[in-house]
């Protein structure tokens, strides 16, 4: 009974004890060993994700692509997202979805931030018709988070969703 007593004090996180019961509703990923610019331009209508700072100084990695691409950081940094939100544009009839997960360019993300990142990211997408979704392995790069881990809260936060999520990586 203390046992109990105690396990039920203590918040699980999806990124501590990564539950996907229904397989048969896990939202469509696909994995392609491709730089991610190859989507930026497809007009395609795919919305875009990536992670940033709340600073949005974006001057590395993916967020660079972004910034170089788009060049919208005056009306990023105008929303005032802190860690663990989404800041959002429309470029194109598609969203680009800014996943603040860090303070600062020097500062490591960790699951819990990207998970309420996902989380309001996902509501989004639902909340505007958005089908499908391109992004690189989040934070899975500089900041070292595991992407098993990573793609698994994907999964379960885009759980029947029916959302078409596409990952673009390049082997090193």
């Amino acid at each position: 009974m203390g046992e109990e007593h105690h396990l039920s004090k203590n918040k699980i996180h999806l990124w501590q004890v990564v539950i996907f019961p229904d397989y048969d509703k896990a939202p469509p990923i696909t994995e392609i060993n491709r730089d991610i610019r190859k989507a930026l331009n497809t007009g395609s209508g795919e919305s875009l994700a990536v992670c940033v700072t709340e600073q949005f100084s974006m001057s590395s990695g993916v967020c660079h692509i972004f910034r170089e691409e788009f060049n919208q950081v005056e009306e990023l940094k105008k929303q005032g997202k802190k860690i663990g939100e989404v800041a959002v544009l429309e470029n194109q009839g598609r969203f680009l979805y800014y996943l603040v997960t860090r303070s600062r360019y020097n500062w490591k993300a960790n699951y819990e931030d990207l998970e309420k990142c996902l989380i309001m990211m996902k509501e989004h997408c639902q909340q505007h018709g958005v089908r499908s979704l391109s992004m690189p392995r989040l934070s899975c790069g500089k900041d070292g988070l595991k992407w098993t881990i990573v793609s698994s809260l994907i999964k379960n936060v885009f759980n029947g969703t029916g959302i078409n999520i596409t990952i673009y990586y390049i082997d090193t």
